[in-house]
C-alpha cells in the first residue's frame, strides 16, 4: 500500500496526463495498476478486521451436556458466554437458582464457584494463554451444560 502511496506522490503528473491523454498503452497500464490497488487494499483491509475481531468478544457455544438430560425435546438453553480479555462472562437469561461452575484448561487455569443467576453475569478470570478451555455449568436438578473453546 505505502508503494502505492508514494507511486501517487512522486508521479501524480503522469498518473493524470494518462487518463488525459488518448494514450491506450498508459491506460491499459493504469487499468491494470488500479486493479492491482483495490485488490490489494480488500486484502489488507479484511486481514486487519480479522485481526481485529480476535482481540474483541469471542462467543462461547453452550450446549446440554447429552449425558445429563434425559429429555430428548428441545430445550432453550438459559446460558450463554464470551470471552472479553482476560475473562470469560457468563450470563443467565433468567433466574433458576445456584449453578456450579467450573473451568478447566491445558493452559493451567481451574477455576470453581458457584453462580447466583439471580445476579444475572459472572466474571471468570483466565490467563489468556494459548489452550483448550472447557466450561461446565451444573444445576441442582441435574441438567448440566458446556462450552468448549481454544485461545
Amino acid at each position: 500500500m505505502a508503494v502505492f502511496v508514494r507511486l501517487l506522490l512522486n508521479y501524480p503528473d503522469s498518473i493524470l496526463s494518462n487518463f488525459v491523454s488518448g494514450n491506450h498503452k498508459n491506460h491499459i497500464m493504469m487499468n491494470t495498476s488500479l486493479k492491482l490497488l483495490l485488490t490489494t487494499s480488500f486484502i489488507l483491509l479484511f486481514s486487519i478486521g480479522a485481526i481485529a475481531k480476535t482481540d474483541g468478544e469471542l462467543p462461547v457455544i453452550i450446549v446440554p451436556n447429552p449425558d445429563s438430560n434425559e429429555n430428548r425435546s428441545p430445550e432453550q438453553i438459559p446460558f450463554y458466554a464470551q470471552i472479553q480479555g482476560t475473562y470469560v462472562i457468563l450470563g443467565c437469561y433468567s433466574s433458576i437458582g445456584n449453578a456450579t461452575v467450573t473451568l478447566t484448561s491445558t493452559a493451567g487455569d481451574d477455576y470453581e464457584t458457584i453462580f447466583d443467576t439471580s445476579f444475572g453475569v459472572i466474571f471468570i478470570p483466565i490467563s489468556g494463554n494459548s489452550g483448550f478451555y472447557r466450561l461446565d455449568i451444573a444445576l441442582p436438578s441435574g441438567q448440566s451444560y458446556y462450552g468448549e473453546f481454544i485461545l
